[in-house]
């Protein structure tokens, strides 16, 4: 930790004590020069110039304006000199990389997210902030449900939380601002900050002088409660330090905002930056085809991220060639790993079974799948359980899962030996929990960075973005990738995620990256859409597929990459090549299309520069017809 700097750590020396004063004012400009010699005697009976030495080479000139040319004649020790140039930060806003802020004061197109309600499903919101406030210190929440509030009012329909209106959270800031408790109003209070920084990127109203995407947008935010310990159990996994949520109370959430919605008639961005590696990484999971239920429904919106387990090595492919052939998986797991869980899928009709050997080299031979089998199973040697439970063929795909579960697991090395019994297509995935959920060597040996994307980033009608570094331009490990599992397009986009600043609880500014940080910014410029579309009326029938047809089309591209790829989908998030992609459309014949589509329906046409060729399945895949409207 470096301590407090004295007179004598200063590099700078001042010819007098006034060239200082002198360089400051508007009366002097200044200069870097090189010099030799004395150049503080040559100086000297100068008052129109001064010098602060930096050292026996450079230092810095004070002139008085209009004098240069007669310094540079009367002092020769001046060997060169250099105009001061204009620096920014290296650092790129991923607001500025994706071109929204440029929307805020522009004269034909000014948007800032008025009249859109952005829907939050978080760790809550520091209400007290001012970047949620309008200009004369009213909320912009409509409402709270606090799902770990209890004893008070829950929202309609529901039987947990408490559910806090803009009036209530209005008078709660009165409080605050005489000096009274606030929280014996509004009893809600994000204590991890995750929630407040997201609500900060998307919708800031740049007081503090970081203005979010949409900062005259209006918010409706689900404080989640934490996943019960039987929940964590059930799963191979302990409370930590990280919080950690559930499906069930997802998925509420999601129902509470979709009310929201029709109870304030108003567009609706839901934005889930919440993340399982646990399940088939295919759009199957519950909570993912609840999503989809509101692909049909216009104005409301969802977007996730993609997660950050690109780098984590928690996810396995291979692929057997024929029928009867063995595949050794082998996972190296942490001493301070109590239980661990894998979950093991193939695409029907494939089938497979397992098997396992310990570290010490204890073997369970090969268990026959059979419907919804669960065997359980004691080491002798490791003293561990080993349960393995057989989901064939999954109800709603026809998919094979397996789930492993190792109670007491030992450090060392395991290994899953897995069968090919039935092989058609002959490749199968697995993974294990999230990096943070996990001992820190914990991981697969022979791991494999695709399909890193997370759970509900692989949901078809949500909008998902991967993050990578917009002031390089570059990449990210970290980044979860595509495809999905059955080689579905996601993520459609790539947003900047790398160093955003953002508010948090209390007002005090951090640095955030990560793809929360992206999804965060493609939720905000969706506002912005919105707004344009349904609020100002130019196509207020906004469907979740129609806004992302929007989107590829106006993703940006960089040069010499292949799309769509597993790292950045179909591009760069960019908010001005949506409405260029617009204005390039005959609106009158287009207003309703979704994709545009050649004749044989085989080439998509994703920006005026780039074609990008895919097969009909695919295609097809992205038209996403079927309506589920009726079931919401």
């Amino acid at each position: 930790m470096k301590g407090s700097r004295v007179k004598e750590d200063f590099i700078l020396t001042q010819t007098t004590e006034e060239c200082g004063e002198q360089y400051l004012l508007d009366e002097f400009e200044s200069y870097v020069i090189e010099y030799y010699g004395d150049l503080t005697g040559a100086l000297a009976d100068k008052e129109y110039a001064c010098a602060i030495i930096i050292n026996p080479i450079y230092a810095i000139l004070g002139v008085r304006v209009g004098y240069l040319s007669k310094v540079l004649e009367k002092v020769p020790n001046i060997v060169n000199y250099e105009l001061n140039r204009i620096f920014t930060l290296s650092y790129i806003s991923p607001l500025e990389a994706a071109n929204v802020t440029k929307y805020h004061n522009n004269p034909y197109l000014n948007l800032k997210g008025d009249g859109v309600v952005v829907g939050i499903i978080d760790t809550g919101i520091d209400y007290l902030n001012k970047e949620f406030m309008t200009e004369d210190g009213k909320t912009r929440i409509l409402e709270i449900w606090d799902q770990t509030v209890e004893d008070l009012i829950p929202p309609p329909g529901f039987h947990y939380g408490t559910v806090y209106d803009r009036d209530e959270i209005n008078e709660a800031i009165k409080a605050y601002k005489n000096n009274e408790d606030p929280y014996k109003i509004v009893n809600s209070k994000d204590e991890y900050g995750h929630g407040t920084s997201m609500a900060g990127i998307i919708g800031g109203k740049g007081y503090n002088g970081i203005v979010g995407a949409a900062p005259n947008c209006e918010f409706a935010i689900v404080k989640l409660d934490e996943a019960s310990d039987k929940n964590l159990i059930v799963n191979g996994l302990q409370r930590g330090k990280y919080p950690t949520y559930q499906t069930t109370d997802i998925i509420l959430a999601i129902r509470y905002l979709s009310d929201i919605q029709k109870n304030y008639n108003k567009p609706l961005i839901i934005y889930i930056p919440l993340a399982s590696n646990f399940g088939g990484h295919d759009g199957s999971s519950v909570l993912e085809r609840y999503i989809d239920l509101f692909a049909n429904q216009s104005g409301i919106l969802f977007i996730t991220s993609c997660g950050n387990e690109g780098s984590s090595e928690t996810h396995y492919r291979n692929k057997f060639e024929k029928a009867g052939e063995e595949k050794t998986m082998e996972i190296t797991v942490d001493r301070n790993q109590k239980d661990l869980a894998i979950t093991i899928w193939c695409s029907k009709p494939d089938k497979i079974s397992v098997g396992l050997i310990s570290p010490s080299g204890e073997v369970i031979e090969r268990i026959p799948a059979k419907v919804k089998r669960t065997k359980e199973i004691k080491l002798v040697f490791e003293g561990s359980t080993v349960i393995i439970e057989y989901d064939y063929p999954n109800d709603y795909s026809g998919n094979q899962n397996v789930n492993i579960l190792i109670r007491d697991i030992k450090v060392g090395i395991w290994q899953i030996k897995v069968y090919a019994d039935y092989m058609v297509f002959g490749t199968f995935d697995a993974w294990i929990y999230q990096r943070e959920l996990l001992g820190s060597n914990t991981k697969f040996l022979s791991s494999d960075p695709n399909v890193t994307l997370t759970i509900p980033s692989t949901s078809s009608a949500a909008i998902s973005t991967s993050f990578y570094n917009q002031t390089t331009n570059s990449s990210v490990i970290q980044s979860g990738r595509g495809f999905t599992r059955e080689d579905e397009i996601k993520p459609e986009v790539t947003a900047g995620g790398v160093d955003m600043q953002a508010t948090s609880p209390g007002g005090e500014i951090v640095t955030l990256t990560g793809s929360s940080v992206a999804g965060a910014v493609l939720t905000g410029a969706m506002a912005l859409f919105y707004q344009w579309a349904i609020v100002q009326g130019n196509d207020p029938k906004m469907y979740a597929q129609k806004a992302k047809a929007y989107i590829i089309r106006g993703t940006r591209k960089r040069r010499g990459d292949v799309y769509p790829n597993k790292e950045w989908g179909f591009g760069i998030l960019d908010l001005e090549g949506i409405f260029d992609s617009i204005r390039d459309l005959d609106v009158d014949k287009t207003r309703n299309i979704e994709v545009g589509y050649s004749e044989n329906r085989e080439t998509i046409f994703m920006s005026k520069e780039v074609e990008v060729y895919v097969t009909e399945h695919i295609a097809n895949r992205l038209k996403y017809s079927f309506n589920y409207t009726d079931l919401i």
